[in-house]
């Protein structure tokens, strides 16, 4: 795969409403680096539902079985998906993650070899909790 390189030019304004301001900065100058924090609505860096997401994964594999849900569940389990932001976000009020576009494309370069490895180790795991839950 070949390289891509971008050229950015940014324009900021100093402006007085933080409240429409697109990313806030503060200086200091004992800093060794300076952090910039932007501000992103989560329904566009993470448009996916789990449904859309496996859709999308399944249109864009060129080759391999159709994935499941299950197969989602497996990896976001392995990969610990759900806890990073490049990946799924959960709003505050409800139970369910959305995907980012990052999800789709880790999603898509597995093979079906990872993915059945993968949900062999989530069934074990699934196995083992439910044993340990009985014990108590």
């Amino acid at each position: 795969m070949g390289r891509i390189a971008v050229i950015q030019e940014h324009s900021l304004q100093s402006g007085k409403k933080i409240s429409r301001a697109d990313l806030e900065v503060a200086i200091n100058p004992s800093a060794e680096a300076a952090i910039v924090q932007r501000k992103v609505d989560p329904n566009k860096t993470h448009p996916y539902s789990a449904t859309q997401l496996i859709e999308r994964v399944n249109q864009d594999r060129k080759s391999g079985r159709k994935l499941t849900s299950y197969d989602l569940y497996s990896m976001a389990w392995k990969y610990d998906l759900r806890s990073d932001d490049r990946y799924a976000w959960k709003g505050e009020h409800n139970s369910a993650c959305v995907w980012s576009g990052d999800a789709l494309f880790f999603l898509k370069k597995k093979t079906d070899e990872e993915y059945e490895q993968v949900r062999q180790d989530y069934r074990h795991y699934l196995r083992e909790n439910k044993k340990h839950k009985h014990k108590k």
